[in-house]
């Protein structure tokens, strides 16, 4: 899971794409190139979690949901519903 944090709220989230026989990895951090993103440290749940820090939240939510739904940027035809599988919590 990958966390972010705007000054205000802080979300959580996780990507899993169907890869035949089960859901891969989860790959938000490569989605999200957290790579170049500050980070900070924040406790998440009990546990000191590295946290991005971004702008906005809800754009970070609005891009992983319009993966998920091939929406958006993210308008491209799947070979079957499977492999259009996304998990975004």
């Amino acid at each position: 899971m990958t966390y972010f944090f705007d000054g205000e709220t802080l979300v959580g989230i996780s990507m899993f794409t169907w890869n035949g026989t089960g859901l891969s990895p989860d790959w938000s951090d490569d989605f999200f190139g957290i790579g170049s993103l500050p980070k900070t440290d924040l406790e998440v749940n009990g546990y000191v979690r590295p946290v991005c820090r971004v702008e906005d939240t809800d754009y970070c939510l609005d891009r992983a949901e319009d993966y998920a739904n091939a929406a958006g940027d993210f308008f491209f035809n799947f070979e079957t519903e499977e492999d259009r599988v996304s998990s975004v919590r």
